[in-house]
């Protein structure tokens, strides 16, 4: 296992802590006068989908997690989750709509992500950079919203 510093816990970053797999989600560096530096940051347990506000001291060591990645594809989603194939060996797996936080509105039939492992057991899912998806619904434009040349309204998506 690899032991990270403080200086190596950036964002996207898996690490052990407690003897469950955190992911970092926002990093920052703080010194203050006449104080050692920590970093302050917010992670998200991959198993349990906890969200904690963290302080890495200077001298910490943390080990880094032993994950393993591969692809798998979205076959359907329900209101208790998602269920995965592997793309290797086949197996299908489900993963909650709490495990995958906000990535879940983003997730369709047939759709291919990578999924991350934890001791061979899934635990998470990193979907791909761009998702296309129809838009089914939209509200009607008001008269005048063109005057700054940028539009916006609300959209529903087809997921």
């Amino acid at each position: 296992m690899t032991t990270l510093g403080m200086n190596d816990l950036r964002p996207g970053v898996i690490f052990v802590l407690d003897g469950e797999p955190y992911v970092i989600l926002k990093s920052d560096f703080m010194r203050t006068a006449q104080r050692k530096p920590v970093r302050q940051g917010k992670v998200r347990g991959l198993v349990s989908g906890k969200v904690l506000d963290l302080t890495f001291n200077f001298n910490a060591k943390y080990e880094e997690a032993d994950v393993e990645r591969g692809t798998a594809t979205v076959l359907y989603g329900d209101e208790q989750g998602f269920t995965f194939m592997d793309s290797e060996t086949f197996d299908q797996f489900t993963l909650s709509r709490d495990a995958l936080a906000d990535v879940a509105e983003y997730l369709k039939d047939g759709l291919e992500v990578m999924v991350v492992r934890f001791e061979g057991n899934p635990i998470s899912i990193e979907p791909p950079k761009k998702v296309d998806l129809k838009v089914t619904d939209t509200m009607d434009a008001v008269k005048g919203d063109t005057a700054q040349g940028s539009v916006l309204k609300e959209a529903t998506l087809e997921t």
